[in-house]
């Protein structure tokens, strides 16, 4: 496939946040590579989102509006509906796109042999631009192993051949919003080779406090383990390949929860969390338990 002929599909649900949104959609219309079309999806906000994207006169920019609020995974489904790329990125609509971020994925594309699915470098920065972290290169081809341990990238940085999304898709139930990258990143990962491709860092998520998770309560977090447990395992083809990293995935999904429940100053509950990701995974659990063993241990004279 010749990259002249490789559109990219940028699909990016947005909520009330139309200053954000705006450096977000600028940032892709810097892009050095043209061949592509934004897809915002707003998901029943109620500020001047559709104003802005008018006022910035691109005839890439396409805007659907949903009626009712149904959380990310139906706009990203949405937008994915009315996409005519040979890709999808979806991004948030809060993070910025480096200008090679479509000619970083052109490349990909060319010299992967029209993977299935791919991801680029990421790194994080905070509201001041200051890199808070930069994820290190894998240094390896495939990412499959690596999304049995973690989520080491969101969405921003990963591509996926619209053969392959029309396999998977998002999971439409709010109730898997906050782990549903991770939810569609394993699912993928069960079906095609997961190709890594980060040897340019091409987009970053800003930290600010307006980021869904910065609002994440542990409470709510937790909630979310079972629905995505629940999930992967109606997926047959994940429970064929992966069934045994469940625990895993869940000593996982159960450290974060604890790491929350530490922060809000509930010590009880996250001694539950690390202990029952101890009992589950004792042989992965071991540094990010500590970490919040000894966050709680803090905390013993006023909340346990």
């Amino acid at each position: 496939m010749s990259q002249n002929k490789i559109l990219f599909s940028i699909i990016i649900p947005t909520y009330n946040r139309s200053a954000l949104l705006r450096k977000t959609v600028i940032s892709f219309l810097e892009q050095t590579y043209p061949y592509f079309e934004i897809i915002v999806v707003d998901d029943a906000g109620t500020d001047d989102t559709e104003t802005m994207l008018q006022h910035l006169g691109d005839s890439r920019i396409r805007y659907i509006r949903q009626i009712i609020n149904q959380e990310c995974g139906v706009a990203r489904n949405k937008g994915a509906s009315v996409a005519v790329g040979n890709y999808f990125n979806f991004f948030d609509s809060d993070d910025i796109a480096y200008p090679n971020h479509l000619s970083e994925a052109a490349r990909a594309v060319e010299e992967l042999n029209e993977p299935m699915v791919f991801h680029t470098g990421l790194e994080v920065k905070d509201a001041q631009n200051k890199i808070y972290y930069q994820r290190k290169r894998l240094n390896k081809p495939y990412a499959n192993d690596e999304f049995l341990r973690h989520n080491h990238v969101n969405l921003n940085p990963v591509f996926i051949h619209r053969v392959a999304f029309g396999e998977v898709q998002f999971c439409a139930d709010r109730r898997t919003a906050m782990p549903q990258d991770w939810l569609l990143h394993l699912r993928l990962a069960a079906r095609f080779p997961f190709h890594v491709f980060d040897e340019q860092i091409t987009c970053a998520i800003i930290q600010h406090d307006g980021r869904s998770l910065a609002r994440t309560t542990a409470s709510n977090y937790l909630q979310t383990i079972n629905f995505m447990k629940g999930n992967l395992s109606q997926d047959a083809i994940f429970m064929k390949k992966y069934a045994k990293y469940l625990p895993q995935i869940e000593a996982q999904e159960l450290t974060v929860s604890g790491l929350y429940f530490s922060l809000e100053r509930a010590g009880k509950a996250a001694f539950r969390c690390t202990f029952r990701a101890f009992w589950l995974a004792p042989s992965w659990v071991t540094f990010r338990g500590i970490l919040v063993v000894a966050k709680c241990l803090l905390l013993r004279k006023t909340n346990i």
